[in-house]
């Protein structure tokens, strides 16, 4: 068994980030100049959060802006249907808000890394509604596999953990998928993932 458990759940539980976000985020911090402001967005199934943050003189990332928005991007979204009109609309209109609020701070829409997972995944017009964020500037978006989501969220909630040694298990339930990594504070070892659907969404 683990010895220690970082559980984040859809509302994301650990510090209020999802694996993904802080995946993303410790992927843009690497390596940066003190002074940037940098973004990163993870477009869920039932939310989009974007977390801003700007980087001390020390190196340190500090949040400036932490915002979520309710979309239901997976509402009434079946495995392999398509998503529904509506759902993106919501999504997009949430999407150009977050944008606006970015460049607001300096950050241009092509820099921020967007990460959406399992609704946009398994729909049949997922790569369409994928083409139409991007339209949005938002050109770094991407879609992870389910062993993307596990990797990633076990390498940004070990991040939390400044290096301290033991074993890790990061448990991530979200709208539509959940995934299990276990490790040490070195690397993943093991990972497994389910599709699934939440109340939420």
């Amino acid at each position: 068994a683990a010895d220690n458990l970082a559980f984040v759940d859809d509302a994301g539980a650990i510090a209020e980030r999802t694996p993904a976000e802080l995946a993303a985020i410790a992927g843009a911090l690497s390596p940066v100049r003190a002074g940037a402001v940098l973004a990163a967005i993870d477009l869920g199934s039932s939310s989009v959060k974007m977390l801003v943050q700007k980087v001390d003189a020390d190196g340190t990332p500090r949040t400036i802006l932490d915002e979520k928005i309710g979309c239901a991007l997976g509402r009434d979204v079946k495995n392999g249907g398509p998503i529904p009109a509506d759902n993106q609309a919501r999504a997009l209109a949430a999407l150009r808000k977050l944008v606006d609020d970015a460049a607001k701070r300096g950050v241009n829409a092509g820099d921020i890394p967007l990460v959406t997972t399992a609704v946009v995944r398994n729909s049949s017009n997922g790569a369409a509604f994928v083409d139409a964020v991007q339209a949005l500037g938002l050109t770094k978006a991407r879609v992870l596999s389910g062993d993307d989501e596990a990797a990633l969220g076990f390498r940004g909630a070990l991040a939390m953990m400044h290096g301290e040694p033991g074993r890790y298990a990061t448990l991530d339930l979200g709208g539509g998928s959940f995934q299990l990594a276990v490790g040490t504070e070195r690397s993943e070892e093991r990972r497994v993932g389910k599709e699934c659907r939440s109340r939420w969404s």
